[in-house]
């Protein structure tokens, strides 16, 4: 078992090192079991999703990509503003459809211009591709 001396001189080599925890050592008998903690596993915030992963609505990423496409004078905001989303996990754009154009100019750094542009765009397609299903479903 480690002395006291023992646990100083290993937290103080782990300092040098860049290991900031001191491993600790307990002599005391446990005498309850313990219960493992558990972490909340991350899942896609995409309601829309199933367990595969799949959503019927485009990427972030890739939709403001294609946006700026076929908008070159804003393709590089564009793209930027697809990175930051994904960044907070808004992996598809059905994740963005309460978005105001206030919210992409303040959070996110957009133009008036692009910020309506963006919320124009994502509801189109969201209700374009809503219809798309309705109609299958009646099929």
């Amino acid at each position: 078992m480690p002395s006291g001396t023992d646990l100083f001189l290993g937290a103080q080599v782990g300092q040098m090192f860049g290991n900031n925890h001191m491993t600790s050592f307990s002599t005391a008998p446990t005498s309850a079991p313990t219960t493992p903690v558990h972490s909340k596993a991350h899942a896609p915030s995409s309601p829309a999703s199933s367990d595969l992963g799949f959503s019927s609505y485009p990427e972030t990423d890739s939709f403001m990509s294609a946006l700026g496409e076929t908008n070159p004078r804003c393709a590089q905001a564009l793209k930027a503003l697809g990175e930051a989303l994904v960044e907070e996990d808004l992996f598809n754009i059905n994740e963005l459809q309460e978005f105001t154009k206030e919210k992409y100019i303040k959070d996110y750094g957009q133009s008036e211009g692009n910020a309506q542009f963006v919320v124009e765009r994502v509801k189109r397609e969201i209700k374009k591709i809503q219809k798309g299903k309705k109609q299958a479903s009646n099929n």
